[in-house]
């Protein structure tokens, strides 16, 4: 059973919705409001702008956040493509099938939760989220991954201004280009 499939990612001019810009990001909002910056000279610089708002490469964005690009999930690996930035890194999570309130969605999630006010107890409306593990019994090559977690990383490709995933298939549709073409 193959869990995660590569990303399409289209260039071209495509008409937009009204709320999204032709970077990619919702209308008054910057990409990566949470990317976590170390304390390189990138990020001092990117103090710096923001202090005194002389950042004008993208009017519709909050001062000092350039945007540009679509952001995409690579489940499986740690890193991205040399084409993309990281954003951050992960493990794959999501609800266990025998739960109910769950969503289907994977999660990628951050390798540094931050639990802001967490509810003490138990609660039975609550589904749980649990880590992804790879559970491979038919792949010889892979055995030895099973019971690992299944890593991710979040990537930015700054050439690109829109994403489609298609799961099951790593073929895209005409006039659109694969970011990546591995099965993983």
């Amino acid at each position: 059973m193959l869990w995660f499939l590569p990303c399409c990612i289209s260039y071209g001019n495509a008409e937009l919705p009204l709320d999204v810009n032709k970077q990619g990001n919702l209308a008054g909002y910057g990409n990566l409001r949470n990317r976590r910056l170390d304390d390189t000279d990138e990020h001092k610089e990117s103090v710096k702008i923001r202090s005194t708002g002389d950042d004008q490469s993208n009017p519709r964005s909050p001062p000092g956040e350039s945007a540009g690009g679509a952001v995409y999930v690579r489940w499986g690996h740690h890193s991205c493509p040399s084409s993309s930035q990281l954003v951050y890194t992960g493990s794959a999570a999501g609800t266990n099938a025998q739960d109910s309130g769950g969503g289907v969605n994977q999660l990628c999630l951050s390798q540094n939760p931050v639990y802001d006010s967490p509810v003490a107890g138990v609660g039975s409306e609550r589904s749980f989220i649990h880590g992804v593990e790879y559970q491979i019994t038919n792949f010889p090559q892979l055995q030895s991954k099973r019971w690992y977690d299944v890593p991710c990383a979040v990537c930015l490709a700054t050439a690109r201004f829109a994403k489609l995933i298609i799961p099951g298939t790593n073929v895209c549709p005409s006039n659109e280009w694969p970011e990546s073409t591995e099965v993983t």
